[in-house]
């Protein structure tokens, strides 16, 4: 199945015991089955209606119970196979997605409610959706710019990536604390990143062009340094007393991952920075880990990973990884100087075309000695499954889409004292 699909366009029917073999527990019975108002709604409106409702960035809503009733093999299906909520990543010290996966006991409860013939409820019982933002979750941002504007996304095909030059108008730097963009059409951006190119290189060639640069998910030059990163279903960057530095007239290079919807639509996207007032602000550092060049031989699975070890307490607000196709997992680990390791960023099923925006709901303290551990798995045998009579070949980083890449970056700062 190419990853690229819809997973609404391409779902298999699947029997009720095989679903609940997923979750490795047999559907309930002797037991009041479950109602939509009581049991079933409070999940959905929870874990789905966030991206699923009226305006949203999914195509339907799943508000109400004749939202649901139309569509409950289609949401049966993917949930059971935890292919939605369709974001992935998650942290040993708190959490990142909005939307997390349904538990297991959620998942029974959506099963026995079907196998009982999707019991509405007593009216009395069902609860009012909450009014979801339409705008700014963060209110309204201090300074506020716009990328995309005057083009379109395409009407077909796979997800894509496009790069926007931008050239702010700040005469004095900016100290930005908070971030979170706002789609013209939320149905087709699935992650909007931000970079400053400190050289100008990459903006140079971008502007000359005249139109948006193709980057097959990673921009490449020196000088390109990461400001913020944003997708539905994820936490918007939101600093805990720190802030991180845009210099004087900034180049800026917008990236955006879009879906085509089966229509043109508006691919621009409105960028609101929140800025840090305070003068004891602590100024936040995004490091780059990674590898530019790398090999990984035909027929292997290999983990590349990239340590750093801190010699000051530092406080890590957020971890964005980089890879392309072959990738299956992605992981930043913090190795303490006397504790056990612990995720702070796990992606334990990677997939190019969902990327996430892998902000911390509260910083993570890391004690001085501490390592820091940047990691990505990659599966050079995938394609060799798929196609035994073609040789395998070896896999090489590089820019193009055959290619593959190793990099992440961590936001610190140092830790207030």
């Amino acid at each position: 199945m190419d990853d690229r699909r819809p997973l609404w366009s391409s779902v298999l029917p699947v029997s009720f015991t095989a679903l609940a073999a997923l979750v490795g527990i047999k559907a309930q019975t002797g037991q009041t089955p479950p109602t939509f108002n009581e049991r079933i709604a409070p999940i959905l409106i929870r874990k789905c209606a966030p991206c699923h409702h009226e305006g949203g960035v999914a195509p339907f809503p799943l508000v109400s119970y004749e939202d649901v009733r139309k569509r409950y093999d289609l949401v049966l299906t993917v949930t059971m196979r935890r292919a939605m909520p369709p974001t992935r990543g998650e942290s040993d010290f708190g959490t990142i997605i909005t939307e997390p996966k349904l538990t297991d006991e959620e998942l029974v409860a959506l099963q026995r409610w079907v196998r009982a013939s999707l019991p509405e409820g007593r009216p009395e019982s069902r609860i009012a959706p909450p009014d979801f933002p339409s705008s700014w979750r963060l209110g309204e941002p201090q300074t506020e710019i716009r990328a995309g504007s005057g083009f379109t996304t395409s009407a077909e095909g796979g997800a894509y990536w496009n790069a926007y030059p931008i050239e702010m108008d700040n005469d004095r730097e900016l100290l930005v604390r908070g971030f979170e963009a706002l789609p013209a059409a939320k149905r087709a951006v699935r992650q909007v990143i931000v970079f400053c190119d400190m050289n100008g290189a990459l903006w140079d060639e971008a502007v000359s062009t005249g139109k948006p640069i193709s980057t097959f998910g990673s921009l490449y030059g020196d000088g390109i340094e990461m400001l913020a990163a944003w997708a539905p279903g994820y936490n918007p960057l939101l600093l805990d007393d720190a802030a991180i530095r845009i210099p004087p007239r900034a180049k800026l290079v917008v990236q955006v991952l879009y879906y085509p919807t089966g229509k043109p639509e508006d691919a621009s996207v409105r960028l609101g920075f929140h800025l840090a007032t305070s003068p004891g602000t602590r100024r936040a550092t995004w490091l780059r880990f990674g590898r530019e060049y790398f090999e990984i031989p035909p027929a292997v699975s290999l983990e590349l990973s990239d340590p750093w070890t801190t010699d000051k307490a530092i406080d890590v607000f957020a971890a964005q990884p980089e890879a392309r196709y072959q990738a299956t997992m992605a992981k930043c680990i913090l190795v303490p100087p006397d504790g056990e390791p612990k995720n702070i960023v796990l992606i334990p099923s990677w997939d190019m075309y969902w990327g996430g925006a892998y902000n911390l709901a509260s910083p993570v303290r890391v004690p001085a000695g501490s390592r820091i551990i940047a990691s990505t798995t990659y599966d050079n045998f995938r394609h060799h499954r798929q196609d035994l009579a073609t040789p395998t070949k070896p896999l090489y980083s590089g820019r193009g889409m055959e290619h593959e890449v190793f990099r992440w970056w961590v936001l610190v700062a140092p830790a207030r004292q």
